[in-house]
Order: C-alpha cells, then sequence, then structure tokens
C-alpha cells in the first residue's frame, strides 16, 4: 500500500484546501466513471462522507486527508497535484500533460499526446464575467487541441481560452481564441527589481478569482499594469470598452462590468491569480477549421 505525505501550502501559495479536495474527488470519480456511493464503499469509507460534501461544499463536515488517502489508495491517483495547483490552469495542464497525477507502480499512465510527437496547445477554458465555476480540471478535449505553438517555450507552458462575451472587447471579441503563456511571475518582479521604472509585464492577462469561499471561481481577460499613484505593485483593470469609453447612460447605474482591483505582486493575491499573459488573438473560433487543414483536408 502507498501512503500520501503531503505538507500542504496555504491558500495564496495553493488553491483552497477544501475546493482542491472536492475537484480531486470529482476527477477521481469522472475517470473511473464511478458515483460517489460506489466509491466510498469501494474505498471504504462512509458515503456520506463524500455525498455531503459534493453536494453542500459548505457543509460543516470536510473532507479530510485521510478520506484523500483512502481514496488514493483505491484508484491509484494522487490528490497531490490538486492540493500543489495554484489554479484550475496548473491542475489542467498538469492532467493533460501526463504521466504526473497516477502513483507510481498503481498502473501504467497513458502516453500523452505530446509524448506521441504532437506540438500544440491545448484550450482550457472560457473567459466570461460573472460566470463562476468549480474549480476542477477542464475538459480540454473538448474543443480539440489548437495547432500552434510558440517557437521557445514547451507546450506545457502555453494554452488558449475562448472568449464567451464582451467582457475582453477592447482586445478580442465574442468567439476569439486568446493564446497564452503560464505566467512567470518571478521572472517579472526580478526584471521589476533591476528596473523599477519599467512597464515590462503590462498587457493583457486571464486572471482566475475565486469566490470568497474559494469554492467557486470565475475567468476572466484583463489587464495589467504598473500602479499609476506611485505606489509599488499592479492594478488589474477592464479590458471592456464600455468601462473606459462609454458614458453612463450606456453602462446602466455607471458600475463597471469589471471593477479595477490593486495587486501587490504581479501573480494576484489570494482572491486575484494572474494565469496567463495573452501573447495572440485568433479572431474567430477556428479551432475546428485549423485540424481541419491541418489533418483532414486531401
Amino acid at each position: 500500500m502507498h501512503h500520501i505525505v503531503h505538507k500542504f501550502s496555504v491558500y495564496g501559495a495553493a488553491m483552497n484546501f477544501d475546493a482542491a479536495a472536492l475537484a480531486y474527488v470529482r476527477y477521481v470519480l469522472e475517470e473511473n466513471n464511478l458515483k460517489p456511493g460506489a466509491l466510498a464503499r469501494k474505498a471504504g469509507i462512509s458515503a456520506s462522507t463524500l455525498t455531503r460534501a459534493l453536494n453542500d461544499p459548505e457543509h460543516k463536515f470536510k473532507l479530510s486527508m485521510s478520506t484523500l488517502q483512502k481514496i488514493a489508495d483505491f484508484t491509484g491517483i494522487s490528490p497531490a497535484p490538486f492540493l500543489d495547483s495554484k489554479s484550475t490552469v496548473d491542475l489542467t495542464l498538469t492532467e493533460a500533460h501526463q504521466p504526473a497525477i497516477y502513483k507510481p507502480g498503481e498502473r501504467p499512465a497513458p502516453m500523452g499526446l505530446h509524448e506521441a510527437g504532437y506540438n500544440f496547445t491545448f484550450v482550457i477554458g472560457d473567459v466570461a464575467a460573472g460566470v463562476w465555476i468549480d474549480p476542477a480540471p477542464f475538459n480540454y478535449m473538448e474543443y480539440g487541441p489548437l495547432h500552434l505553438t510558440h517557437t521557445i517555450k514547451s507546450s506545457k507552458e502555453c494554452f488558449a481560452y475562448v472568449v464567451r462575451d464582451a467582457s475582453a472587447n477592447m482586445i478580442a471579441e465574442n468567439g476569439d481564441i486568446l493564446f497564452c503563456l503560464k505566467t512567470d511571475e518571478a521572472d517579472v518582479e526580478r526584471y521589476i527589481e533591476v528596473r523599477p521604472e519599467a512597464d515590462y509585464g503590462a498587457g493583457p492577462v486571464i486572471v482566475e478569482r475565486r469566490s470568497k469561499d474559494a469554492f467557486k471561481v470565475e475567468h476572466t481577460a484583463r489587464l495589467i499594469r504598473r500602479r499609476r499613484d506611485g505606489v509599488p505593485g499592479w492594478e488589474l483593470v477592464s479590458a471592456h470598452y464600455e468601462d473606459h469609453f462609454a458614458g453612463k447612460k450606456e453602462r446602466g447605474a455607471g458600475r463597471p462590468l469589471i471593477e479595477r482591483v490593486f495587486i501587490d505582486k504581479y501573480g494576484g493575491n489570494d482572491e486575484f491569480r494572474v494565469v496567463g499573459v495573452v501573447q495572440n488573438v485568433i479572431r474567430g473560433d477556428t479551432t475546428d477549421v485549423l485540424n481541419w487543414l491541418l489533418f483532414d483536408h486531401k
């Protein structure tokens, strides 16, 4: 029997423990095509332990590390990547680029597509203001891979989001694809330390916002820049044209769709995480077209 020894980082470095534990259980259920009751029975835990946590995240009875240990012992799937991940981008890319999730010796991890010689980018989610989802690995095969990647960065550092509303219409329209690179917070902060007057790192980014209880996340495309009031740090501002240029009447009550947020570090804080830098915009939802041109056209 394998035992998991895991030191959990506090929320801010990693996801909230309870949210990460639920994301792990949901992943296990889908991966093994099991209902909560069946998983509980096979793992040797009480069915209500899972059902109460899954049906009501605010319930006082939370999932414990010992419960996760029993599930891991039965399934061979480690919860460590879920507990260590800073965001759902980390979760999804970890799961996409196997074999990081399976415990050694349990079963051979399936060969990832990248190991078969392909070099492409996974579409791992949607951006839309006010749309809250469970933190969990995104079903990246729902859209299929984007056969486009970076000339220098590894495909493990690249990902894409599809724009699903007008909240980022200063940079992209509904249906456009945002090609992104994972955020290198340390690199940006080092550069700013050497050149404090520079605006290196400013531009469009993907932001994962966590709900107050950390059980839901929202993904939006925003603009990041150095604070303009002389205080060290950064500000996340809306990429919604109407938030900056439309009159109060057009905006409704005058409240912006996306509020400005101040953050001390480029990577964000407990509530707002800058998970990716937008490198390119592909006009229109062209994933299927690109795949057809590359693989199906004779």
